[in-house]
């Protein structure tokens, strides 16, 4: 039987989980724009799956792809 407070500990725990598994959006570092890369495929298969997140993209070789802006990586100055 479960109690009251190991549901609510239960819930905590999904609401916290649901930030990793089910994220507001995602930045891809390195994405390619050849569709034939292997680093191409992340930015695929969010889209295939129907990712309705913010989506970023990160790569200095390209100004965007597939329709998404794509910034060049800063670090910041140490």
């Amino acid at each position: 039987m479960t109690t009251v407070a190991g549901d609510a500990e239960g819930a905590m725990y999904r609401q916290k989980l649901d930030k990793v598994f089910r994220p507001a959006s995602v930045a891809l570092v390195g994405v390619s724009g050849d569709p034939h890369r292997l680093n191409a495929a992340p930015l695929r298969i969010l889209r295939k799956t129907g990712f309705n997140g913010r989506i970023l993209l990160v790569n200095p070789k390209y100004d965007e792809i597939d329709g998404i802006p794509c910034r060049p990586m800063r670090c910041p100055a140490r």
